[in-house]
């Protein structure tokens, strides 16, 4: 169950058709087996190193949807958006629940 789980970045659905037992399978025998339940535990943290190692070759190539990932998640960077609406002729009187609201 461990090399699938290894082969299947730690998706616990597809290591489990791969060896032919259910998801209640597993997590019986993963909440009962410490040292399986650490061995498992384990092959998630791989599973997010191999995912890692792909964001960094993508940010290598230049791709900027993973370089901006990172600086977010990582580097603190907040994308900020502001819409410029002085262009806009707004209107000068609405009526909002029956009351008649003047903005000039």
């Amino acid at each position: 169950m461990l090399a699938a789980l290894i082969t299947c970045h730690g998706v616990v659905s597809d290591a489990c058709a791969q060896v032919g037992i259910t998801r209640t399978q597993y997590y019986a025998y993963y909440k009962t087996d410490a040292n399986f339940k650490e061995a498992a535990d384990d092959t998630e943290k791989a599973a997010i190193d191999f995912t890692k190692s792909k964001l960094f070759k993508n940010i290598e190539a230049e791709k900027e949807a993973s370089i901006f990932f990172h600086l977010k998640c990582k580097g603190g960077f907040i994308e900020k958006h502001s819409v410029d609406m002085t262009h806009i002729g707004l209107p000068q009187k609405m009526v909002i629940g029956g009351q008649e609201i003047d903005f000039s």
